[in-house]
């Protein structure tokens, strides 16, 4: 939950860096605007691998089931039904709430920027991108320790399991 409120952090400040785009190109350093599309490319990489991994996940869990369970082809086409729906609600959820997220920042944002100078705004702009820079190089960090744990998570599932035989 915590990479996904990052990745969600991360993704409402790219909107507001993308929202201000016409003053980014006035600026001679446009390497912000070409980080944002490289880290957007990225995601879009990194879901479509989720969805890969899920489905692959899934067919494991049905072949188990079925074979623990000894699940009929009618029974096992149903449960495999109401797992896919209930994935997809969980999607869905998780959109909503990206959604709410998103413009609860905006409008914070709005309400900000009309308390502030122009010039003001101009260092709240380069400020936001400084805390998104820090949020993709935490977020990073976080999933590489993610990585090591659930190594080590499927290393001691393996000596259980060697210990159960």
């Amino acid at each position: 939950m915590k990479n996904l409120m990052n990745w969600t952090a991360a993704g409402m400040m790219m909107v507001a860096l993308a929202a201000f785009s016409p003053l980014m190109a006035e600026t001679p350093d446009k390497s912000e605007m070409a980080e944002f599309r490289e880290w957007k490319q990225k995601k879009t990489q990194n879901l479509q691998k989720r969805d890969e991994r899920r489905k692959a996940m899934h067919e494991k869990r049905m072949e188990r089931m079925t074979k623990e369970l000894g699940l009929s082809e009618k029974q096992k086409t149903s449960i495999s039904g109401i797992l896919e729906n209930s994935w997809k609600k969980v999607a869905e959820e998780r959109n909503s709430f990206t959604d709410k997220v998103k413009k609860i920042r905006e409008s914070s944002d709005k309400s900000i920027e009309k308390e502030l100078t122009k010039e003001q705004i101009k260092k709240w702009e380069e400020h936001k991108s400084r805390m998104m820079k820090q949020a993709r190089k935490m977020s990073k960090k976080g999933k590489k320790n993610g990585r090591q744990k659930r190594g080590q998570r499927k290393y001691a599932r393996r000596m259980y399991e060697l210990r159960k035989l």
